[in-house]
C-alpha cells in the first residue's frame, strides 16, 4: 500500500451524552472494498474486550456521497467499492472512568486510541495524523490536551498531532481539560503532571517529592 497520511479528526459532539464523533479519512482505499477494524486489545493489557460496542452509528462517504458500508462481525466493516477518498463518520458512546477506554463529561474527557480509532486495514505502516477539536463551549474552561503524541500545530479550538503508524498512534492515551500541568527534570530528562479537576495540591511540595521519587527509581534500577 502507498504511505500516504491516514487522517482522523476527533470532536466532543455532545458532552452530556457522552458522545465523541470522529471523522476518518483515506485516499486511495482499496478499490474493491476497504476494511475497517476496531481492536478488541488495548496495549499493555491484553484482554479481549469489546469496544466496538460503544460505536452507535457509522456512515461513509465518497466525493461529496453517501457510500454503503457494512459491518462483517462485531468489530469489522467493509464498504462498497470505491476508487476515490473515502470518509468515515462515527460516534462512540464514551462515560467509561477506568484507564482502558473512553470517557467524556463537561469536566474532562479521556480516551485510549485503540477504543475509538478505527484501522484502515491494509494501511497499518501509513502515517496519521490526529485533529483534537476543543468544546465549542467558553464555559467550561480552557480546555487543551495532555498526551505524548508528537504534536504538529495548535490553536485556540484545536491540536493537530502526528503518529508513524496505526500502532503508534493508539499507543498515546490523551486527557483533555481545563487542567493544571507542570513540569520538572531529573537527570536531565524532562517530566511532565497534569491534574484535573479542582484542587487545592502544593504544586511546590508536589513537583519537589516527585523530583525525589523518581530520582530514587533512577538510581535503584
Amino acid at each position: 500500500m502507498n504511505q500516504n497520511v491516514v487522517r482522523y479528526a476527533l470532536t466532543p459532539k455532545d458532552l452530556h451524552a457522552h458522545i465523541f464523533q470522529v471523522e476518518l479519512t483515506l485516499d486511495n482505499p482499496n478499490p474493491l472494498g476497504q476494511v475497517f477494524s476496531l481492536p478488541n486489545w488495548i496495549p499493555g493489557s491484553y484482554l479481549i474486550r469489546d469496544f466496538s460496542k460503544h460505536i452507535v452509528s457509522i456512515n461513509a462517504q465518497s466525493c461529496g456521497k453517501t457510500i454503503a458500508i457494512k459491518k462483517l462481525d462485531k468489530n469489522h466493516w467493509i464498504t462498497q467499492p470505491c476508487d476515490a477518498s473515502i470518509t468515515l463518520q462515527y460516534e462512540l458512546y464514551a462515560f467509561d472512568l477506568s484507564v482502558r477506554c473512553a470517557y467524556l463529561t463537561n469536566e474532562r474527557a479521556f480516551f485510549n486510541g485503540s477504543s475509538v480509532f478505527l484501522k484502515s486495514v491494509g494501511f497499518e505502516d501509513n502515517p496519521c495524523e490526529l485533529v483534537i477539536n476543543y468544546p465549542t463551549s467558553k464555559m467550561l474552561g480552557d480546555w487543551s490536551c495532555a498526551t505524548t503524541l508528537k504534536l504538529k500545530s495548535k490553536d485556540e479550538s484545536f491540536e493537530v498531532y502526528q503518529a508513524d503508524h496505526y500502532q503508534d498512534l493508539i499507543d498515546h492515551p490523551v486527557e483533555m481539560a481545563d487542567f493544571t500541568r507542570f513540569e520538572f527534570e531529573v537527570n536531565k530528562i524532562p517530566h511532565a503532571m497534569t491534574l484535573t479537576g479542582q484542587h487545592t495540591t502544593d504544586i511546590a511540595r508536589l513537583r519537589a517529592d516527585l523530583i525525589r521519587i523518581c530520582q530514587h527509581h533512577i538510581d535503584f534500577f
